[in-house]
């Protein structure tokens, strides 16, 4: 098994890269993914694997409180319980994140490592995350986006964090104290916290100003 912060994970998982890895709490169950899922309703005990229905890469899964969306470099996949999901082939090329925003969706573009792509830094939205129609340019090559109620950030390589306070239609640069990669990004206990390739984390209250 290999241990990440207070999870183990199963083989499967242990050969991903971090950024493989993306997880996210749901309903005190974590979820996982790479080339598959995997599935922990304690992150201290045994994590599942759920396979999916395809042999690609999964960048991004998140949850809205009703199910789960999880997109790839050309598909996205939806799921009512994080173990059955349904292969959606109809999403633009790039998809490389995903953050619910309310009851919908909005994923940003990015180049999938070992497949490419245009980092054309889109962003889409989608009420079901089966169809996606072009919201905003944030720019850049994206890596990672968060909501926090009211607040889109979007953070891409070469330090490029931006902001959006329309869920997506416009983003406004914010003020990177980095110039590395950003290569994730979320929001809780009041803050934006990013992190870059260079081991720095950054912090914000609005997602414009960063520390």
């Amino acid at each position: 098994l290999r241990r990440i912060g207070n999870m183990h994970l199963p083989p499967a998982f242990s050969r991903k890269t971090p950024r493989q890895l993306l997880s996210a709490m749901i309903c005190g169950s974590l979820f996982a993914a790479g080339f598959a899922f995997g599935q922990a309703v304690n992150p201290e005990l045994t994590w599942v694997q759920r396979l999916s229905s395809i042999n690609s890469q999964i960048q991004g899964v998140a949850y809205n409180g009703s199910y789960f969306v999880a997109v790839g470099s050309d598909f996205s996949l939806t799921s009512s319980d994080g173990q059955t999901w349904t292969f959606h082939g109809e999403p633009p090329s790039g998809l490389y994140e995903v953050t619910a925003v309310g009851t919908g969706w909005v994923a940003i573009l990015g180049i999938t490592p070992g497949i490419g792509g245009s980092p054309s830094g889109l962003s889409y939205a989608s009420n079901d995350g089966i169809t996606w129609t072009a919201r905003g340019v944030f720019g850049g090559n994206g890596r990672d986006v968060a909501f926090n109620g009211g607040v889109l950030v979007a953070v891409a390589t070469n330090g490029l964090i931006k902001r959006s306070i329309d869920n997506g239609v416009t983003w406004e640069f914010a003020a990177s104290p980095t110039g590395f990669d950003v290569t994730a990004v979320t929001h809780g206990a009041g803050m934006f916290v990013a992190v870059d390739v260079n081991g720095n984390s950054l912090l914000s209250a609005d997602g414009l100003f960063w520390s």
